[in-house]
């Protein structure tokens, strides 16, 4: 459970588990929406391991990689270098045996992935899900050729040792798996790294018990998943848009009765048919020199090679040749989600992909984008994604446009996206927008240059495709794209004669109402369609193992503290883009009705009180700025990326609307539209409830039922008013992440005119306001609707004075219990009694106070499977009470102590990796008692921690009463039996 109350931007997305304000927050930070076709074995938080100070040293693990050393290192030969726009190139190597190695040294991260061309597009119908649970069975221990192996938890467990983070997702067309470290540890780390992929990968058992453990978890995923409304309608619109036969309502998941069917041989002959080497891809991008990267992969992924495989299942993509649409209704849902997809270019057609990125982009990238910018005036929005369906470069990809709505809007927002889809062969793209398009194209590829994930995924799946020119010539592909090109693609693909929309209502609709619906879109189903430059010499980065060597470089960092009070830090860095975040913050929260700051929020991007929406942000789209303003109960706060030379601009319109907001009554009427929109989109969650009884006493923390009740009680002048408290009472800062060091005046920029112009503020200061007050006694919350699964979460609070230590101690105490797949809750209640697929701690801080959350989601009630497990609810309850017991009795032991200690580094170094990260942790840390320093501070007070330590802070936190709160079917409530 994350504690967050009420916020609101402007680009709503599907909201995801939370309570009012985080949902509300998360489901409109991002346009691009995450389609329901990657499942991961383990979610990357919930996959974080790490590391003891000493990794894999035991006489054990030593003992297994001398025997698959015995085994020779198999050859390979260096193929050419990939070349990369703002990144040194990389080196592609192919081992003996056909599998393919990319190699892209970097500083920050070190990422090992390997892709697989293999997914759910490749299954027989009656195994759909084989991908996905093979997937989960990689992590269950193998058996080499030599008699070695790894035996079951010992992946996660080196995994934990070495301080990395792990995951794994599968998808429609691809599994991958992937390792991630700061190479902190003694020893070589990236060796072992490389040896317990390459043992996951080529030999996994498969044991029978395995087999039957793991249909735990991925069932209780598979049931998760089924509860997700949006995951119902992007499935449906893919089945439809191919014409796809299967039984399983997940084309990804499958079903539980083909899981439960799976045996020992199902497993292994579809592992042997698809994971050889020929098939898949290793990439490796961080502080490994290459030579080092390739020598141990090719003496670790030494399987021989491949026999080519005749049998092997391939989908044929059928694109359907007239619309086909489908409404289905869901006990669960909460508001109306549609799904439109259109089959799109062949996965290796270069330039008709990165086409379709612009015109994705100028359609729905930002909000002046011309469906968004549609979708705004009926406070609604939508989002993109495009989808690698299937596996061989001649396949075509899936162009997917999603929305959420309440039920009385849905038709106006598809007509809305059909209207502006159909305008496009009468009005195509302008110059304007095809530029603005494409600088923010190149914007976010100098971002991705930066992160050691994302450059590893672009490389990876430009192999699987075959398809290494999109990669190294995409900005000169993308400068030479006409309107005229944009025009042709959009004739080609975004034909709505040819479309496939999938709509999910809630169950309380009526059947008239939704065939009503379908006549009155149907109508429409007949309209047919008739300046930044790559670096040419990139120096090499020289990398060092030292966590010193690691830690924010603050020599270089400079603070100001201004005429007017405000505290700015400038933190420079090497690439062409600034980041920026500007604060005005109080100490105490306002005193306001729920959904002010909300309204607030959508009012600070309407504009400024002389331009409206377009006349204030058309430079800011010419420019491929991104600009975002925001409104909590305590602050309102400004970001910006940019390019370095439009730094000062961003601060002028910054400061235009810190001075003078458009509080106009349009601005103020579509603001009231809008939140009302986003929160009554919002689903009903176990966290939304226990939050609120944490916190009774603080608005931020009302129900979504209150937020909506206030709504209309909400004047112009409330807002108003809130703005004015928060800026009287005001502490200032801003802190910038730019290429300082080669801009010289852009350090006199900021400083000056952050000098003038906003008024005076407060001395800044790190106090926290006083909300702490004890649970007066043990509570169980609960509320009936229908689902498969019980989401249960049990909360604790205790105060904190936010000293560094104790804080330190907390995080390393959370980590321990539930952060990840080697804490108690995970190998407890997931692995062990296979109580759920997802299982986790949590802590948060409000003012002085903290909360530490337990959660789970586990399956109770999934009639379409025939499955009543109503007592899963108490044995998670005891699972919780149970390990809480034994943190406050008993010592943690060293072994997992120092793994937390080295997973904690990892987290924090990998927080600091790029420009934005760096600008976030800056600003957060200036609240922080340490300042600046207190990541760096961090690192080196983890260190401190002991086992007594973490114990006392169990019995400190554990000692008061909980909130309990269940969210679950009534059968599940009536029949839970907590006594």
């Amino acid at each position: 459970m994350k504690l967050d109350g009420l916020k609101l931007n402007n680009n709503i997305q599907t909201p995801v588990q939370g309570n009012v304000r985080n949902n509300v927050s998360n489901a409109i930070e991002n346009q691009t929406l995450t389609a329901p076709t990657q499942i991961d074995s383990q979610r990357v938080e919930g996959a974080t391991s790490s590391a003891a100070s000493n990794p894999i040293n035991n006489k054990a693990a030593e003992t297994l990689k001398a025997q698959v050393l015995a085994q020779a290192p198999i050859s390979y030969a260096y193929v050419r270098d990939i070349k990369l726009p703002f990144s040194p190139p990389a080196k592609l190597f192919k081992l003996a045996n056909g599998q393919k190695v990319a190699v892209l040294e970097k500083k920050g991260p070190t990422v090992l992935e390997t892709y697989y061309n293999v997914g759910s597009m490749n299954e027989p119908d009656d195994k759909r899900g084989i991908s996905h649970f093979n997937e989960h069975m990689a992590f269950n221990g193998s058996k080499s050729l030599t008699g070695g192996g790894l035996k079951a938890g010992d992946f996660f467990r080196i995994v934990n040792e070495l301080g990395a983070i792990t995951n794994a997702s599968t998808g429609f067309s691809q599994t991958n798996y992937f390792v991630t470290s700061q190479l902190l540890g003694k020893g070589n780390v990236f060796d072992s790294t490389a040896y317990i992929q390459s043992e996951q990968l080529q030999y996994p058992e498969h044991t029978a018990e395995m087999v039957e453990k793991e249909k735990g978890p991925v069932t209780s995923e598979i049931s998760m998943v089924g509860d997700q409304s949006e995951n119902i309608a992007l499935n449906n619109c893919v089945r439809n848009l191919f014409q796809i036969q299967s039984t399983s309502s997940d084309l990804v998941a499958g079903s539980i009765s083909n899981i439960n069917k799976l045996t020992r041989k199902d497993t292994l002959d579809y592992y042997n048919l698809w994971y050889t080497p020929d098939n898949c891809a290793t990439v490796v991008t961080g502080e490994v020199p290459a030579a080092e990267a390739i020598n141990t992969i090719a003496k670790y992924f030494n399987k021989s090679a491949y026999v080519p495989v005749q049998n092997r299942k391939y989908q044929e993509f059928n694109g359907i040749q007239k619309p086909v649409r489908v409404d289905v209704k869901m006990p669960k849902a909460q508001s109306s989600i549609f799904a439109l997809g259109f089959a799109g270019p062949k996965n290796n057609s270069t330039k008709e992909n990165i086409e379709m990125e612009v015109l994705m982009t100028a359609l729905l990238g930002y909000k002046n984008a011309r469906i968004s910018r549609a979708l705004n005036k009926i406070q609604s929005s939508a989002m993109m994604n495009i989808e690698r369906v299937g596996n061989r470069p001649t396949d075509p990809k899936a162009i997917m446009i999603a929305s959420q709505s309440t039920p009385q809007k849905t038709e106006d927002v598809i007509k809305t996206v059909y209207a502006e889809i159909n305008k496009l062969s009468q009005k195509p793209l302008t110059q304007e927008e095809l530029d603005t398009a494409k600088k923010i194209l190149k914007m976010t590829y100098s971002k991705v240059s930066e992160n050691s994930q994302l450059l590893n995924n672009l490389i990876g799946n430009a192999l699987l495709d075959d398809d290494l020119a999109y990669v190294e010539n995409y900005l000169p592909i993308l400068d030479s794209i006409t309107a005229a090109d944009i025009s042709a693609f959009a004739k080609k693909y975004l034909d709505l004669n040819k479309a496939s929309l999938s709509v999910v209502h809630p169950e309380n609709l009526e059947d008239t109402a939704i065939m009503a619906n379908y006549q009155n879109a149907n109508k429409k189903f007949d309209v047919r369609l008739s300046q930044m430059t790559p670096s040419a010499n990139v120096n090499t980065v020289s990398f060092k193992g030292r966590l010193e060597d690691k830690m924010m470089d603050l020599s270089k960092v400079k603070q100001y503290k201004l005429a007017n009070n405000m505290e700015i830090v400038l933190n420079p860095n090497k690439s062409d883009i600034s980041t920026s975040e500007i604060v005005l913050q109080t100490t105490q929260p306002a005193d306001v009705k729920p959904a002010v700051p909300a309204i607030l929020s959508v009012i600070l991007n309407e504009g400024s009180k002389d331009k409206n929406y377009d006349a204030f942000y058309k430079d800011v789209y010419k420019a491929g700025m991104s600009l975002k303003f925001d409104a909590d109960f305590q602050s309102v706060s400004a970001n910006v990326t940019s390019l370095a030379s439009d730094t000062g601009m961003a601060i002028d319109l910054i400061k235009e609307v810190f001075e003078q907001p458009r509080f106009s009554e349009k601005s103020f009427n579509y603001a009231k539209e809008l939140v009302r929109e986003a929160v009554s989109n919002i689903d009903a969650s176990a966290s939304e409830t226990a939050s609120n009884a944490l916190f009774p006493n603080l608005t931020e923390f009302a129900t979504k039922e209150q937020v909506l009740a206030s709504i209309d009680e909400i004047t112009m002048d409330d807002v108003k008013s809130f703005f004015n408290y928060i800026k009287q009472n005001a502490m200032a800062k801003g802190v910038f992440t730019a290429p300082f060091e080669k801009n010289p005046n852009l350090e006199n920029t900021v400083v000056s005119k952050l000098s003038a112009g906003l008024g005076d503020f407060k001395e800044f200061s790190t106090e926290h306001f006083k909300s702490f007050a004890p649970v007066a006694q043990n509570q169980v919350l609960t509320k009936a609707q229908q689902r498969n699964q019980a989401d249960i979460i049990q909360a604790y609070k205790f105060k904190t004075n936010y000293n560094p230590k104790d804080h330190a101690v907390f995080t390393l105490l959370n980590t321990i219990l539930g952060g990840g797949p080697s804490s108690r809750l995970f190998e407890d209640l997931r692995e062990k009694q296979k109580l759920a697929y997802r299982v986790e701690s949590n802590i948060d801080f409000v003012g002085d106070t903290g909360v530490v959350s337990l959660g789970i989601k586990t399956t109770t009630d999934n009639p379409s499977e025939n499955i009543q497990q109503y007592d899963n609810v108490k044995k998670s309850l005891d699972g919780f009470k149970n390990h809480i017991e034994k943190m406050k009795n008993e010592l943690v032991t060293p072994q997992e102590l120092e793994a937390a200690k080295l997973m904690i580094k990892t987290k924090l170094l990998n927080s600091i990796e790029t420009s934005d990260s760096q600008t976030a942790v800056l600003n957060s840390s200036k609240d922080s008692l340490n300042g600046i320093a207190t990541v760096n501070d961090s690192l080196k007070l983890i260190e401190e921690v002991s086992a007594q330590d973490i114990q006392n802070a169990a019995k400190y936190i554990f000692s008061g009463n909980s909130i309990t709160s269940i969210l679950a079917s009534q059968k599940t409530l009536d029949n839970m039996n907590l006594s």
